[in-house]
């Protein structure tokens, strides 16, 4: 945790999210980071299936800015997938989860870390990962973009054939994907995939330039996207300025639970009563009961703007690539 709070504090870019602060107790470490209230990548992969080209080379455009920022103070991110990439207010990217993040210079890591379809071949070969491992993972994530699924995932689920698969570095596109996919495209998809470290676009000699000058992102304003002022694919429309219905509650035990299976008003009354230490007709009784009151209220308006959210996002988003 102290070194993803170094890292984030050593960073400062559009795409990554701010870390403005730290502050500790005893025995926990806080973080006072930027608000990215948009949902993330894979929220969108998911309501989609396939996200449109054009929306594709905005967000993947956006992603390879910021690990060639990463990338010249020596950080390797070594997590890079679509949970990890917000969305802020605007639509624009904001890369998050640095847990994984280390300073590498000159050499190797050789810890295993990472999500298994998003693992570079050197990694399985415990030959150690450095910068190379995050362009592997932004060519693993250009695939899932444009076709809804990652290239080296079994369809079994079976993990060991995900890293055979990976080892292999074959990439192929079902009948339906290919017509979809350009030729620009693929051949950007194979530079990155490439399996020998030494050959693979980005970690060659010109880094992070010569994955821009790759054909797919020809015409592209990079100006533009830089200084914020073209528009995002998808702009998430907010109810309030603290509306959070563009992630599931599934990280809140509570709010993950079945209809049937949630707490009873009196189950959760009795539970606040008993923390508080409250009376029965004490005012620390009446504050539990109005926070109850309230967190009913704020559940039923997260529940209902997430089941119309994603197809709002759908629709926009299809619209934008015209």
């Amino acid at each position: 945790m102290e070194r993803e709070r170094e890292i984030l504090l050593t960073i400062s870019h559009p795409f990554i999210v701010t870390c403005f602060g730290s502050y500790s107790d005893e025995t926990r470490l806080f973080l006072l980071l930027g608000v990215a209230l948009g949902g993330d990548l894979y929220r969108l992969i998911e309501q989609l299936g396939r996200v449109p080209n054009a929306a594709t080379r905005f967000y993947i455009s956006s992603l390879i800015l910021a690990l060639q920022h990463m990338h010249a103070l020596d950080i390797v991110y070594r997590d890079l997938k679509p949970e990890n990439v917000l969305l802020d207010t605007r639509g624009f990217v904001k890369l998050c989860d640095f847990g994984f993040a280390k300073v590498v210079v000159d050499g190797r890591t050789y810890t295993r870390c990472g999500t298994p379809e998003y693992t570079a071949p050197e990694m399985l070969l415990n030959e150690g990962v450095n910068q190379a491992c995050d362009w592997w993972a932004l060519g693993v994530l250009v695939v899932e973009m444009l076709t809804g699924l990652a290239p080296f995932t079994d369809a079994n689920g079976d993990d060991m054939q995900t890293y055979r698969n990976i080892l292999r570095g074959e990439v192929t596109f079902d009948d339906e994907c290919e017509p979809l996919i350009q030729p620009a495209a693929k051949d950007l998809i194979k530079s990155l995939l490439t399996v020998k470290v030494a050959y693979r676009l980005g970690y060659v000699k010109g880094g992070a330039t010569e994955v821009i000058e790759q054909p797919w992102f020809d015409g592209f304003d990079w100006d533009g996207l830089v200084n914020l002022t073209i528009d995002a694919p998808w702009k998430p429309a907010f109810a309030s300025a603290d509306d959070c219905s563009f992630f599931e509650p599934e990280d809140d035990e509570l709010l993950s639970l079945q209809p049937e299976e949630a707490p009873s008003a009196a189950e959760a009354e009795a539970a606040c009563v008993g923390a508080s230490g409250a009376a029965e007709g004490s005012p620390e009784l009446a504050r539990c009961r109005s926070r109850i009151e309230e967190a009913d209220a704020k559940w039923d308006e997260v529940r209902a703007a997430y089941d119309s959210s994603g197809a709002t996002a759908a629709a926009q988003l299809h619209a934008s690539a015209g």
